[in-house]
Formats: structure tokens, sequence, C-alpha cells
């Protein structure tokens, strides 16, 4: 994944007509780390990083195990409702 990749699927989410306010991404904590890695631009260490500050083309970034891994989504997340499945905790019980 590029910062040109990250360009286009910003572009395909602002085409769908998300307001630009509500654009978030979340991704797994290793797509974290690659895009933490990966500058803008070709001065690596210098440059800006694709995610940095907890931002991705200045909207907020999330990591988060539960998005899977080499994982990474990007929408309108103002309305979602999200639904974990597992074996319950045993402070639940």
């Amino acid at each position: 994944m590029a910062y040109a990749d990250l360009l286009a699927e910003q572009e395909a989410v602002a085409g769908a007509y998300v307001t630009e306010a509500n654009h978030k991404f979340i991704g797994s904590p290793d797509v974290r780390t690659l895009l933490a890695e990966r500058a803008i631009g070709t001065s690596a260490g210098v440059a800006p990083f694709c995610w940095q500050d907890d931002r991705i083309l200045n909207r907020p970034a999330y990591a988060t195990p539960a998005c899977g891994t080499q994982t990474i989504v990007h929408g309108d997340f103002s309305q979602a409702v999200l639904g974990l499945w597992g074996r319950a905790c045993s402070s639940w019980s």
C-alpha cells in the first residue's frame, strides 16, 4: 500500500457522498506499523509518513487487533454498529 493507494481510497469514499468530517481509518496493528514506516515522497526518515500522529491523510486513524491482520478500512463510522462474537470473559459469568 502506497500513498497513492490511500489517496485513491479517499477519493472513492468521497465519491460515495461521505461527509468529509466523518472520514476515518481503522486498521490492524501490523498495517499501522507498515504505514508508519512508509514515507510520503522520497525522503524516507525525513518526510512525513503515511500513518503519523494517529492520522492518515489528515483523518483520524485507529489500530485494533479486532480488525484482523493486514487489514485497513476507510469510511464513515459515525453511525457504525460493531458486534464482536467469541467466548465470553470469565468476569461476565
